[in-house]
């Protein structure tokens, strides 16, 4: 699902739109319901609140900068994906225009590379949320698993050694 800030007739974009942000969180509510969620990656830019609140649920948030080597990794991940064809998209119009409005542009502080806008004016929002979903998913860390304790219980050593004095 990708949201997109409407064009007016003249072809510039509607200043008076937002992000649905009630839309949005009802709508990783709802894949947090269907789905194992490890982690939701947001670009902390008009979204801290809507981070915060999930993160006040009890779901598990992660800010992305879309800036530094964390964007390079993700770029660099993304594209590997798609190449391999491990990735697809359900060719949603909103989404596929995104990604033909993205390039990759070589980041002069460490050699990597990023997305940006092929060209000025064109959104790109979707595209970068992949590589947030795709970071999230390679990158983030496992959920805790279950300690040999809760899982099979404790031996009270102590306890057991008190019926060998008998």
């Amino acid at each position: 699902m990708a949201w997109e800030r409407p064009v007016r007739p003249d072809r510039t974009p509607d200043p008076r739109w937002q992000v649905p942000q009630a839309e949005v969180k009802a709508y990783i509510r709802q894949l947090a319901g269907a789905y194992t969620v490890v982690t939701v990656v947001f670009d902390p830019w008009h979204s801290k609140l809507m981070r915060q609140d999930l993160q006040n649920e009890g779901l598990p948030v992660e800010e992305m900068w879309q800036t530094g080597a964390r964007r390079n990794r993700a770029t660099t991940s993304l594209y590997d994906q798609v190449i391999q064809l491990r990735i697809h998209h359900d060719c949603d119009p909103v989404l596929a225009r995104h990604v033909a409005n993205a390039t990759t542009r070589a980041s002069a502080s460490d050699g990597g590379y990023y997305l940006a806008k092929r060209r000025a004016g064109r959104p790109m929002d979707g595209a970068m949320a992949m590589t947030n979903v795709d970071y999230g998913t390679l990158f983030a860390a496992a959920p805790p698993t279950p300690s040999v304790y809760e899982t099979r219980g404790f031996l009270d050593l102590w306890a057991d050694a008190g019926s060998m004095d008998e």
